[in-house]
């Protein structure tokens, strides 16, 4: 991603700023009696992605794990995205780096993703974070963390998606969701998925009940 300016990150965000990202509808007893807010918004990766793992046999980052050659959007970038009539952005963030931390570089980058969270509120986006597993690492993969409730690493993965909603849950109401996977790295017709979907909803209302 080597060229990547955050002046090139912010034309092509304008540059698709007239197409919709749909959402589907999230029923919480916080939007139960409105409409759902989040209406035109666009993916603002690689800001929490993009890592610097070690190579087999470690299962560690170098630090900090993220590229730092990677576009980071400004506060001036998030304004000028909410100009350009986006309403809220769409933020990936790979697991890998916060499972594979000791706890106080894990809490270092729990600093991190609320301080982002924060910037994209302050002007005037909402955010959806979006815990997306990066399918090209070797160890911190979805087969490793998603693939069922017995998969090797579900069970720390789990664990940080209820950490992430408690961090989230007194921002902003209404204004802040979490997705909590990206997508099965199974069929979704298998009769595993259902399981993996209730273990992390279960986990996420845990830490944060709407």
């Amino acid at each position: 991603m080597t060229g990547w300016s955050r002046r090139r990150l912010l034309g092509a965000a304008l540059a698709v700023a007239t197409a919709p990202l749909a959402v589907p509808p999230l029923v919480s007893k916080a939007r139960a009696a409105g409409e759902w807010p989040f209406r035109r918004g666009i993916n603002a990766w690689p800001w929490f992605a993009l890592t610097r793992e070690f190579p087999a046999p470690r299962t560690d980052y170098d630090w900090p794990p993220f590229q730092t050659q990677r576009p980071v959007p400004t506060p001036a970038d998030l304004a000028r995205l909410r100009a350009s009539g986006l309403d809220f952005i769409r933020l990936p963030v790979d697991p890998g780096p916060f499972l594979a931390a000791d706890a106080g570089r894990r809490a270092d980058l729990m600093a991190m993703l609320s301080a982002a969270v924060e910037s994209a509120l302050a002007a005037d986006l909402g955010v959806i974070v979006n815990v997306q597993a990066n399918g090209a690492t070797h160890y911190w993969n979805p087969e490793r963390m998603v693939s069922s409730t017995g998969a090797p690493e579900f069970a720390r993965y789990r664990a940080f998606v209820a950490d992430v909603a408690g961090m989230l849950k007194d921002m902003a109401p209404g204004r802040v969701a979490l997705e909590p996977v990206n997508e099965p790295p199974q069929d979704c017709s298998s009769e595993v998925w259902p399981k993996v979907q209730a273990a992390l909803l279960s986990a996420a209302r845990g830490a944060a009940k709407d």
